[in-house]
């Protein structure tokens, strides 16, 4: 698992993500297309504010183990 920050451009080591029912069921969801179609790559869990982005996490399936490191 690697998480990263897309503002700082670094890697976080300790994060909490509250999610509502709807939200954790919409991320289920999203992680079995993703496991059973790895040609999508990755899937968005995005919250708006009105017209704009207030928050989004992006869920990506690594090609291997490997690719994780550092």
């Amino acid at each position: 698992m690697k998480i990263w920050d897309y503002e700082s451009g670094s890697t976080l080591s300790d994060v909490e993500i509250t999610l509502t029912r709807d939200e954790a069921s919409e991320l289920a969801s999203y992680l079995t297309r993703l496991v059973q179609t790895p040609s999508i790559g990755h899937a968005h869990l995005s919250e708006f504010d009105g017209p704009l982005l207030g928050r989004e996490l992006t869920v990506a399936l690594a090609p291997d183990a490997e690719s994780l490191a550092g």
